[in-house]
């Protein structure tokens, strides 16, 4: 039935010329992106182009200016106008938002009042006057389209904030803050947002009204704060943007979570689920780039040694486990979505990078506090980035490696097979008489002195805190480590029947 809907509302247009200021035009154009919109769970590029002929039309129709100064216009015709436009100002910044665009309505050009609060058999072509708008608490069937239509025209004044060439002062972007929360306050009580437990008892149409409107919310927040992420590490005065930030991403991902559940088959949601379209899958996918790039920002700091005291610049270790934790479960949605759209093929490729990154620095973080924890003392383990001491994070200065060896350089070493060890004489070289230098000694010390003991206690002396410089010299670490490995293979290095690597 949608299917053929649709090819009606094409045919119809084919009959006119789409750019014709006529009657009907403008709600013919507005159903049939509406039925392409519905039809995909993708974003389509024709749609954006359809939205713009509609825009430029509606505009040079005059839809931008309220009727009520215009006597030539009735007061049926001028509502209807007003509701018309508030359809075509939604899908201009939403679809224009869905690519990365900045809408072509800007909040300077129009002067269109929102629609009446009334009901729609108060409405017939032969009024006279409008009758009184009724207050936005009770409940019509405008009441939606009024709210929805606030909390877009002021997401649309943020979008024009945060896309200006000339950067928004933060004082400007806290006084959209304000209002943002203003409008969701003032919103009627049957559309403020509560736990989905409470809203058995409601219609399933009005609950997803709710999520509907708080997503935008929650968008709005995201796209208002989301530039002070980074900055926010060296200015604690935006650590209420990134707190903002961070919450309305991690509120957007539990209602993905709850949406996908309950609109499954046997949900209390499965009647109304073509609510959920691609506009709100982009939302979904903000969200959880928004959660991934701060904790990558957090494990560079992590990684470069940089960490600070305060917790509005640090999250907790609870909260990083709760920001985790609703990535996988995202991620897991948008597995099950990807034979669906590609648009869930790509969110979730990309997704599972960054999480396994995100993992792998974890796992590497960790590993690196537990060794800080086993040597209370040693500098490295709270200050050395992990890369610079994977040898300690990989457990390699255990206390497993305790073998009873002999002095390699010793001269108590009795050679191989029974044969007799040369006496070495300069350090490395066996037998060697000479000189290194001019004015070297003719025993210089070996260079790999200070690994090993005067003594047959081999490693046990070896104190990693006092005689290697692991941050200075981390290739040398990595040498003596490898050099000791392979003298184990070859039996060098050996404690009683077990070699030692």
């Amino acid at each position: 039935m949608a299917s053929e809907y649709r090819h009606l509302t094409a045919q119809c247009l084919l009959y006119e010329d789409i750019a014709s200021p006529i009657n009907y035009m403008l709600e013919t154009l507005l159903l049939h992106i509406h039925s392409e919109y519905a039809r995909s769970k993708d974003a389509e590029p024709g749609i954006l182009m359809v939205v713009s002929i509609i825009v430029r039309l509606a505009m040079r129709m005059g839809y931008h200016r309220d009727a009520g100064p215009f006597t030539a216009i009735t007061p049926f015709q001028g509502e209807m106008r007003r509701r018309i436009w508030t359809a075509v100002r939604q899908a201009d910044l939403l679809f224009s938002s869905q690519v990365g665009l900045p809408p072509i309505i800007r909040f300077s050009d129009t002067n269109t009042d929102l629609p009446c609060n009334i009901y729609d058999d108060e409405l017939f072509e032969d009024m006279k006057t409008l009758p009184q708008s009724r207050p936005i608490a009770e409940i019509t069937p405008a009441t939606y389209m009024i709210t929805k239509a606030r909390v877009i025209n002021l997401y649309g004044r943020i979008v024009e904030a945060v896309q200006a060439l000339q950067p928004t002062s933060y004082d400007e972007i806290m006084k959209l803050d304000q209002e943002l929360r203003e409008c969701q306050a003032t919103m009627p009580q049957e559309f403020q947002m509560r736990p989905f437990e409470e809203s058995s008892g409601d219609k399933a149409s009005v609950i997803m009204q709710r999520y509907t409107l708080d997503l935008l919310i929650l968008r709005a927040q995201c796209v208002l704060h989301r530039k002070f992420l980074g900055p926010c590490r060296q200015n604690s005065r935006y650590a209420y943007s990134r707190r903002v930030c961070i919450d309305a991403s991690m509120a957007m991902l539990e209602h993905q979570a709850t949406l996908q559940r309950e609109t499954q088959a046997g949900g209390y949601l499965r009647g109304v689920k073509w609510f959920i379209s691609s506009l709100t899958a982009n939302d979904y996918l903000l969200a959880a780039m928004i959660v991934c790039l701060d904790l990558y920002h957090t494990a560079e700091n992590e990684r470069a040694g940089r960490r600070s005291s305060s917790e509005a610049i640090e999250w907790p270790q609870e909260k990083r486990d709760s920001m985790m934790a609703s990535l996988e479960r995202s991620v897991k949605i948008w597995e099950v979505l990807q034979q669906q759209s590609m648009e869930a093929f790509k969110a979730h490729a990309a997704l599972s990078v960054m999480l396994n990154k995100l993992k792998q620095h974890q796992a590497m973080w960790q590993a690196q506090q537990s060794f800080a924890a086993a040597y209370p003392g040693s500098e490295e383990g709270s200050n050395v980035a992990p890369e610079h001491s994977a040898a300690m994070t990989l457990g390699i200065l255990s206390g497993s490696l305790q073998p009873n060896t002999a002095n390699l350089f010793d001269n108590s070493f009795s050679g191989f097979n029974g044969l007799a060890a040369p006496q070495p004489s300069t350090g490395l070289t066996p037998g060697y008489t000479g000189t290194l230098e001019p004015t070297a000694a003719a025993n210089a010390p070996s260079p790999f002195s200070q690994f090993f003991s005067n003594s047959n206690a081999g490693f046990q002396s070896l104190d990693p805190s006092a005689n290697i410089d692991w941050v200075r010299y981390p290739l040398g670490a990595f040498f003596f480590y490898g050099l000791t490995y392979h003298l184990g293979r070859m039996g060098f290095i050996h404690s009683g029947t077990n070699r030692q690597r």
